[in-house]
C-alpha cells in the first residue's frame, strides 16, 4: 500500500497475508511515497516487481526473500 498515514505522512508498505488470519509488515525498506504502487513482472523472472509513483517514479525488482532493489528505470 502507498499513500498517507494517520498523520498525513507519506507511507509505503507491503503486507504479507499470513494464511488468511492476519497481515504482517514485510519491512522491505521501500521509500515512503504518497502515490501509487503497481505490481508486475518487468524482468520476466516470475517474481512480482513494484513500480512506485508519486514524488518518485522508480521500479523495484523483487529479489525474493522479501527484498527489493531499485533498478533505476525511469
Amino acid at each position: 500500500m502507498s499513500g498517507l498515514d494517520e498523520n498525513s505522512d507519506p507511507i509505503t508498505k507491503i503486507l504479507k497475508n499470513e494464511s488468511g488470519q492476519s497481515f504482517t509488515d514485510v519491512n522491505t525498506g521501500l521509500p515512503n511515497v504518497n502515490g501509487t504502487a503497481k505490481w508486475g513482472d518487468y524482468d520476466n523472472d516470475g517474481d512480482l516487481d513494484i513500480l512506485l509513483t508519486g514524488q518518485v517514479e522508480v521500479v523495484y525488482r523483487n529479489d525474493g526473500n522479501d527484498t527489493f532493489t531499485n533498478v533505476h528505470v525511469y
